[in-house]
């Protein structure tokens, strides 16, 4: 209230004294309509992260869904591959001439969608219990591809090692691709757990 309004006459204290309640009337409905606007913004923000971790969720599970359906390719070869290398580690008549050949199907298993909302911080209001189980799934999934690389690399370079067998060969192999389907097992069991589990309460 403008001090020039109040009735001329008065000592200004006097008047000051007198319209005191009317300010403090006036400030606390300002500072009302202040914390107001602030709780909405807070709301609307938190709403907006709410979205974001929802989005970013739906794209995880997507993008599992996907790696799961290329691990299955590659599980069935590394299968057949494994059956393959039992026979052979049995047999000790000369490689000379022999030439195995094993269908590896390379499984391209994303995890751009996982990069992408760890970047963004989307996943701030996810449930944290599920955060937790699908970073450890994508740390199993890279620990997978560095596994099937090596296998890949091993498989390329055999006929550098000394082999006079089939059982050479199916020694030098066999190691790598039973920790290859050992790992893709588990895999597949984590991507299980994470894709056929009901949603968290409160839709994070």
């Amino acid at each position: 209230m403008p001090v020039d309004s109040l009735e001329p006459g008065l000592p200004l204290r006097r008047r000051l004294r007198e319209k005191l309640p009317e300010i403090l009337i006036e400030a606390a409905s300002v500072v009302l309509a202040l914390l107001l606007a602030l709780g909405a913004s807070a709301w609307h923000e938190r709403n907006q992260d709410i979205e974001r971790a929802q989005t970013a969720r739906a794209a995880i599970l997507a993008e599992l869904r996907n790696n799961r359906t290329e691990l299955g390719k590659n599980r069935e070869a590394t299968t057949r591959n494994l059956a393959i290398l039992n026979e052979m580690a049995k047999d000790e008549s000369s490689a000379k001439g022999q030439s195995a050949r094993f269908d590896v199907p390379l499984a391209l298993l994303s995890e751009a969608a996982w990069r992408t909302a760890q970047s963004s911080q989307a996943l701030r209001n996810a449930d944290y219990a599920w955060t937790i189980e699908i970073s450890k799934c994508y740390e199993l999934q890279g620990l997978f591809m560095q596994m099937q690389w090596l296998a890949l690399e091993q498989l390329a370079d055999v006929e550098k090692v000394k082999i006079d067998t089939k059982a050479d060969i199916a020694k030098q192999l066999q190691g790598r691709f039973n920790i290859l389907s050992n790992l893709s097992a588990n895999l597949e069991q984590a991507y299980v757990e994470l894709l056929d589990t009901p949603k968290p309460r409160g839709g994070k």
